[in-house]
């Protein structure tokens, strides 16, 4: 079988998406030496690919490709040109694993649909990203042969929102890398990541892109509700480029004169991320809408305990292992920071918990389940 991925997204910086097509191609790559890959990689200003840990070999050949995205996509949406075959050889089964779906003359295509979020919020939606599969999806993903979701929670979205065969959209949860993400024992290691990035000696981690979504101006002000209830309560430091309206998130921190008690720093090396999991006292996702939830288990693998909002798909991932908050409530938010902060026990027993829960969602799994769908999909 012939199997092309447009692996684009995977190219540094990645956001969630493009760590889920990294890990995807990594384990279907390593576990797969029968079919052959072709694994399309475009961008006009990401050229930096070394270091991904793709596996060489006879059956995979990857074509780097120079336009600039946001033409590429205009074209695929306006002229349904140039088909992928062209740009990256003829396929039996192409996946669109970053939910932007390519013309194609021949094959099957599938697509990973990571959340309906563009469908539910359209305003709170990039131009180039959510925007563009509201406007896209809707009519092509009929033409699907298979659509893969991260989560029972988007099948039903997406059921929802999109006139499919329920036969076709499957479920088949992301994975964490247990190797990158884990506890780590090194003093000195997470001492350099201490100083590197000048952290607290306690501190509250939220990892997230900054839009609207994510719901980080909500963490703030429960935050500020923190600090009225409980003295000196440790600081909270935001992991997370710069997503969509950031400016916003940045007027209410200030709105707020929480000064350095909140601390934004930005996109982070990714090797970098799991110290910071370990040196945080725990990981708080605030998320108004999420698809699937990796962070929570990138945390949970690392031993920080989580508060997480009740978005649906952060329950589904999390299930007991993780405490839960109502997302538009802050004082709520805040009395759940303050009494995991104050409970030793409550935080030992939801890291327990977490580093047991995490070895159900390995990306070996995802791989193997997801090619199982190349293959039903080729055949009908």
């Amino acid at each position: 079988m012939r199997i092309t991925i447009d692996a684009s997204s995977l190219l540094p910086p990645r956001t969630g998406v493009g760590n889920y097509t990294l890990y995807l191609v990594r384990n279907l790559l390593l576990g797969d030496t029968v079919n052959q890959y072709n694994l399309l990689l475009n961008s006009l200003r990401r050229t930096d690919d070394s270091g991904l840990g793709l596996l060489g070999g006879s059956n995979v050949s990857v074509k780097r490709v120079y336009l600039p995205g946001p033409l590429l996509h205009a074209s695929w949406k306006r002229l349904q040109w140039p088909p992928i075959d062209w740009l990256a050889g003829e396929a039996d089964v192409v996946h669109a694993p970053a939910t932007i779906l390519p013309p194609m003359r021949h094959g099957k295509l599938l697509v990973t649909l990571h959340d309906c979020y563009f469908m539910v919020r359209p305003e709170e939606c990039h131009a180039l990203g959510g925007l563009y599969m509201r406007e896209t999806l809707p009519k092509r993903l009929r033409t699907c042969a298979a659509v893969i979701c991260v989560s029972d929670f988007t099948r039903r979205e997406a059921l929802r929102f999109f006139d499919l065969d329920p036969r076709r959209v499957h479920v088949v949860p992301s994975g964490v890398d247990l190797d990158i993400f884990r506890p780590i024992q090194d003093g000195d290691m997470l001492g350099k990541i201490r100083a590197k990035y000048d952290l607290p000696s306690e501190f509250l981690l939220t990892v997230a892109t900054l839009e609207p979504r994510k719901n980080l101006d909500g963490l703030c002000r429960a935050y500020a509700r923190l600090r009225e209830i409980m003295s000196d309560p440790p600081r909270l430091v935001c992991v997370g480029g710069k997503g969509f309206q950031v400016e916003k998130i940045r007027r209410v921190g200030e709105d707020l004169r929480l000064g350095d008690g909140v601390r934004f720093l930005g996109f982070v090396d990714h090797g970098d991320l799991p110290a910071i999991y370990n040196l945080a006292l725990m990981t708080v996702i605030p998320s108004l809408y999420e698809g699937f939830g990796l962070p929570v288990l990138e945390a949970m693998a690392c031993g920080a305990p989580v508060l997480a909002s009740d978005a649906e798909a952060l329950r589904e991932t999390g299930g007991d292992a993780a405490a839960y908050t109502e997302a538009t409530d802050p004082a709520q938010m805040a009395e759940a920071m303050r009494s995991l902060i104050l409970s030793d026990s409550r935080r030992r027993e939801l890291r327990a918990k977490g580093l047991d829960l995490v070895k159900e969602f390995t990306w070996r799994e995802t791989a193997r389940r997801t090619l199982g769908i190349y293959e039903t999909a080729r055949k009908g």
